[in-house]
């Protein structure tokens, strides 16, 4: 397989780009919001606020995640698997990071 066409596989669908971004965007809100309300934070304004930033982050960050998992999991099930994590750590935290710094939520 040459270079060009492994790069061209490596790219999720948009389905799949769409539905995991909106999927992992509301997970990771979820976990942020349910964390803080345990913790006792009682402004909702400011649960919502930190709440977007990660869904944002996290909708972001899924397409690029799985582009590297794809591209460096060399077709086998644990290289993906851990390069899926290893993306979707390193993109979340770039999305959340990008996000806050343009000011979007």
């Amino acid at each position: 397989m040459t270079p060009s066409n492994r790069l061209r596989m490596a790219a999720p669908s948009a389905k799949l780009a769409l539905g995991g971004g909106l999927a992992w965007g509301a997970t990771m809100a979820l976990i942020v919001g349910v964390s803080f309300l345990l913790r006792g934070w009682s402004e909702p304004a400011a649960i919502a606020k930190v709440a977007s930033l990660f869904f944002f982050g996290g909708a972001i960050a899924f397409a690029p995640a799985g582009y590297f998992a794809r591209l460096f999991g060399r077709r086998r099930f644990e290289p993906s698997f851990a390069m899926a994590f290893i993306g979707l750590a390193a993109f979340s935290l770039g999305g959340g990071g990008g996000v806050q710094r343009t000011g979007v939520p």
